[in-house]
């Protein structure tokens, strides 16, 4: 149900829909208005129409979103990393040169380590040191982990990135 829900969400545009006790006015909801370019047996892929801007959609559920970069990317056999991003994290405790810590050191600092993931898993992600406030303890950082697209929708897309003509605002008026 949610998938359907959610990809209805992706090609829909601008719609009004009843409210659920039928009084007026309707409800206005706007959509991604993408169109799905590929249906496989594990996923189905949506192309926004106004930018360079892709949804894979599991059918299991989880989504990922690709950016112009990521197709690149996939054309090259390579995995798409989700973006980067700053993040706060207030720490439970001080951790003496904090900056020198790997990620998985600095999980295991922390004695979380065990709650994700094996050392090869986690040496996958990127992770990147930002800054740290020893007064609040709060430590900024920046991970990047690989984005899990399907094995049909990476060679769709990687196919489908060699006729790709990116969207170009230079023919409008």
């Amino acid at each position: 149900m949610f998938v359907e829900e959610f990809t209805h969400m992706l090609q829909a545009g601008h719609e009004e829909v009843q409210s659920l006790d039928g009084s007026p006015p309707p409800l206005t909801r706007m959509g991604l208005g993408m169109e799905e370019i590929f249906a496989g047996a594990e996923c189905r892929v949506y192309r926004s129409g106004v930018a360079d801007r892709w949804m894979v959609v599991s059918h299991s559920g989880p989504w990922v979103q690709l950016g112009l970069a990521d197709l690149a990317h996939l054309a090259r056999g390579g995995t798409p990393l989700s973006p980067a991003n700053v993040f706060p994290y207030r720490l439970p405790h001080d951790l003496e040169g904090i900056a020198s810590y790997d990620l998985q050191g600095l999980l295991t600092a922390l004695g979380v380590a065990d709650r994700y993931g094996s050392p090869e898993t986690l040496a996958q992600i990127e992770y990147e040191f930002v800054d740290y406030y020893p007064p609040k303890r709060l430590l900024e950082y920046v991970v990047r982990v690989p984005l899990a697209v399907p094995p049909e929708a990476r060679a769709f897309l990687a196919e489908y990135a060699e006729r790709y003509t990116p969207v170009s605002f230079e023919d409008e008026e």
